[in-house]
């Protein structure tokens, strides 16, 4: 799967995981070229969880803010963000 070129007014440019009991797996997944006016030009997860796992790439996001490729927001508690990378 390929998420790429596009643009978010707010976070996530690509994809935006929100909610506690959200969940993102991302397996032979490409997040590229995507661009977010605030936060997350791959990706956010606000207290949510993903998973980018084997063959997948997150590439030339970009954010005017924070985490070009990846932004994590609500940490801490049972409520808080989980990202788990692996190769």
């Amino acid at each position: 799967s390929v998420v790429q070129n596009s643009t978010a007014v707010g976070n996530g440019g690509g994809i935006y995981v929100d909610g506690a009991t959200s969940e993102l797996k991302l397996n032979n997944t490409k997040v590229r070229n995507n661009q977010a006016n605030a936060d997350g030009g791959g990706i956010t997860i606000r207290f949510g969880k993903a998973e980018v796992l084997a063959k997948s790439e997150v590439t030339s996001n970009t954010a005017h803010n924070r985490g070009g490729g990846i932004s994590l927001v609500g940490f801490g508690g049972n409520n808080g963000v989980r990202l788990k990378i692996d190769d």
